[in-house]
């Protein structure tokens, strides 16, 4: 449930100086349909099967075919957890206008698994992060530059599961964990904004995690981070690499 709470808090943040109740809301009714989804065996447990069965509805709409789908699992062995049933009520119990705006939202942000390609490449994998520092591999993500910013959510979604999952035991408290990580970010700056290694950057070596940001100007990063995050980033990294800048700012800067 923990995994499920992060990724839906990545998937919708809280927007600044606006009502959260929106966006808190499509993260309950993320949660309660992917812990339907885990507490039914047959199910795919993917992003793309959260958005469908988001949009699933019958005759007599959302909130009928979910209040459904809980009565018939009330019971028996294939009962769903409280925390599923108040997650999806948490919706579903709503004004149905206050509902539909709710579904909305929840819908707009996950747009990106209608395309089926994406859709077919976030259901399977061949690799485990957990296992990044137990085991050498190499994981290659790319891009083309006119999908970048498209597939932000993406990328970010990626980088806060391979993080995340290498801070929740110190190689020290488990032997299993013989390998360090390398983080090779090329053209850091036009991933776009990623929080988690923002705020990670400054620890991850405790865990055996080094990265490397390649990055053109200085400027580029306060642009994607502001002056104070950019001057944290660059602060906690352990060397810097400089070549010969093109501009005489930049020279003087470095």
């Amino acid at each position: 449930m923990n995994d499920l709470q992060r990724i839906a808090e990545m998937l919708y943040p809280d927007p600044p100086n606006v009502d959260p109740f929106w966006t808190a809301s499509a993260r309950s009714l993320f949660l309660g349909i992917a812990l339907y989804l885990f507490e039914t065996p047959s199910s795919p447990k993917t992003i793309g099967e959260v958005l469908r069965q988001g949009m699933a509805s019958d005759d007599e709409g959302f909130g009928h075919h979910w209040k459904r789908i809980i009565e018939g699992r009330s019971s028996g062995s294939f009962a769903l957890s409280p925390q599923c049933v108040r997650a999806l009520y948490d919706v579903i119990d709503l004004a149905p206008v206050t509902a539909s705006s709710i579904r909305k939202t929840f819908t707009s942000r996950l747009d990106l698994w209608l395309n089926p390609i994406l859709d077919a490449a976030t259901s399977g994998n061949d690799f485990d992060l957990r296992d990044l520092r137990r085991r050498p591999a190499s994981i290659y993500v790319g891009v083309n530059p006119d999908d970048l910013h498209r597939l932000r959510p993406v990328l970010s979604l990626f980088f806060q599961q391979a993080i995340g999952l290498q801070t929740r035991a110190l190689p020290e408290h488990d032997p299993t964990l013989k390998h360090q990580v390398l983080m090779m970010l090329d053209e850091f700056a036009a991933l776009g904004r990623i929080p988690i290694i923002a705020e990670s950057v400054s620890y991850l070596p405790g865990y055996n995690v080094r990265v490397v940001l390649v990055i053109h100007t200085p400027a580029q990063l306060r642009e994607v981070y502001g002056v104070n995050g950019a001057e944290t980033m660059l602060k906690s990294l352990a060397a810097r690499i400089v070549f010969a800048p093109k501009d005489y700012p930049d020279a003087r800067e470095i």
